[in-house]
């Protein structure tokens, strides 16, 4: 047992809700972190409405916050700002909140539906910043907890990558780690230290440069087509046109967003070529269609793309 209660488990306490916590709930602390150390917060509480007299009862303690909801706020506010004055004075940083939210609704899944409350508020000063290295850790004293159907996700800018993180997650994606409940951690913990990187450009060639060197291929492959023979040229057209017309086009699509969901939907460029094994100009043709479609959007991280599944 603990004899230090973990500051931030208090402001969990804080920013709480008056609740109607079944079995039935599950409780996910989101945090997503910002270049300059900053971190929204949203603390997602949700109620598995089972039957017509829930979805009426949690209708009826929606009215009730809806009532008290500005009240509730500026409450919460002035209780977390004694929390985070605390803060500064024990880690010596300059730390401040703002854009406090508090939210409701229901949800309506396929299988499910959930009655759901969020807090949301911005912490500046979460993280502390040295040179490109962001370390997160020092405001968690005493520790945190993890009960059972409780989530902490960690989401991190995509130009980041995690030098060091402990205890080590249950589940990591490129962007994000996600603990689940139950979990003790110690003290300063979750710690987690992340690097700014920059990709590389190691003799990589523009897409107008690659499109030209397969030009001047086809041409030469070509010219050695006619030297053969008429019946090779006619083999190569057909062969074209069927490449033109889009006949393997789709199962390359499926690889490339298997490869993404493997990733957690997100993958850089040049690692999909490794991973396929697909020329760099098949990839970048296969992929703008993709984009045509609205199937993937890109991201540019120096001389690469950041390729993202959508509504994944």
């Amino acid at each position: 047992m603990k004899n230090k209660i973990s500051i931030i488990v208090i402001l969990l306490l804080l920013v709480s809700v008056p609740s109607i916590k079944s079995q039935d709930s599950e409780d996910t602390t989101h945090i997503i972190i910002y270049e300059d150390g900053s971190a929204f917060w949203e603390l997602e509480t949700r109620f598995e409405l089972k039957s017509e007299v829930d979805r009426t009862f949690f209708q009826d303690y929606i009215d009730v916050l809806e009532e008290e909801k500005d009240v509730m706020i500026e409450e919460k506010k002035t209780e977390i700002e004694d929390i985070i004055n605390k803060l500064n004075l024990t880690t010596k940083r300059s730390m401040t909140i703002e854009n406090l939210n508090l939210s409701y609704g229901i949800v309506e899944t396929i299988n499910k539906d959930y009655g759901v409350v969020k807090f949301q508020f911005l912490w500046h000063g979460f993280a502390e910043k040295d040179g490109d290295k962001l370390l997160i850790g020092d405001v968690f004293l005493g520790g945190y907890y993890l009960n059972k159907n409780e989530t902490m996700i960690i989401d991190f800018p995509q130009n980041f990558i995690y030098e060091y993180v402990y205890p080590l997650p249950d589940e990591t994606k490129i962007s994000n780690l996600i603990w689940y409940g139950p979990k003790s951690f110690g003290e300063k913990e979750p710690t987690l230290i992340l690097s700014r990187f920059e990709v590389k450009n190691t003799e990589t060639k523009s897409s107008t440069e690659e499109i030209e060197e397969d030009k001047e291929k086809d041409y030469l492959f070509i010219i050695l087509i006619f030297i053969i023979g008429i019946l090779f040229i006619a083999i190569l057209t057909a062969k074209i046109r069927k490449k033109e017309d889009g006949g393997d086009i789709f199962f390359d699509e499926d690889i490339i967003v298997n490869l993404l969901k493997k990733n957690g939907g997100k993958c850089l460029q040049n690692k999909i070529v490794e991973e396929t094994g697909f020329s760099k100009s098949k990839i970048s043709q296969v992929l703008n269609d993709m984009e045509r479609k609205g199937v993937i959007s890109k991201k540019k991280i120096g001389r690469n793309n950041l390729i993202i599944l959508n509504e994944f």
